[in-house]
């Protein structure tokens, strides 16, 4: 739930567009060619995603948006040194998807 409603109804509102990969595999390869400004991942998608964007100099305007799981905060920072932004966003999906999210994006 938390994909749909932060990813999808999130970036379709602001007007945003929705690109779905392959597999975590081709993750550096499609950050490459799509150049993505927004991007929502679960923790374990992390390695990869930071990964392709080692690969973009510099990093600019890309937000991650990131739930599903405890994120570790050294990921934050990680992303931060590329020049991107984190965040890490937290629901009950049985609940509500989206409980709360850190400021940084916001």
């Amino acid at each position: 739930m938390f994909g749909l409603t932060a990813g999808v109804l999130g970036i379709f509102h602001w007007g945003g567009s929705i690109y779905i990969n392959q597999g975590l595999r081709y993750i550096p390869a499609d950050i490459a060619e799509v150049k993505p400004n927004v991007v929502t991942a679960v923790p374990a998608m992390l390695p990869f995603l930071y990964r392709g964007f080692s690969a973009i100099k510099p990093v600019e305007n890309v937000k991650l948006m990131c739930g599903g799981a405890p994120a570790d905060s050294a990921w934050i920072e990680r992303f931060r040194s590329l020049g991107a932004v984190m965040d890490v966003g937290y629901g009950m999906t049985e609940c509500s998807p989206v409980i709360a999210v850190s400021s940084e994006l916001w």
